[in-house]
């Protein structure tokens, strides 16, 4: 594998991070955002059930998240592998 294919390799996993950190974003501002402002004006069983709903979303993004940011260590990992053995 050449020195371009391993820095485009690289490039690749740079994007997977930043989508993971853009999901995480979303986690963390947007949906707890809309979390605490229904917790604070919306009551009743429905109420309950998009916090729980939303609560559940956000598990699920983290875990993405995480598994985003193992699978681009991976890549960087493989690239610097494939690098060295080049040399």
């Amino acid at each position: 594998m050449s020195n371009i294919d391993t820095q485009m390799m690289i490039r690749q996993a740079s994007n997977v991070r930043r989508v993971a950190e853009e999901m995480n974003h979303l986690n963390s501002v947007k949906l707890l955002g809309a979390a605490d402002t229904v917790a604070a004006v919306w009551r009743g069983d429905a109420a309950d059930m998009f916090l729980r709903h939303n609560t559940t979303t956000r598990d699920q993004i983290r875990c993405a998240v995480n598994e985003l940011q193992r699978v681009a260590g991976e890549m960087e990992r493989f690239a610097r592998e494939l690098e060295s053995m080049a040399e």
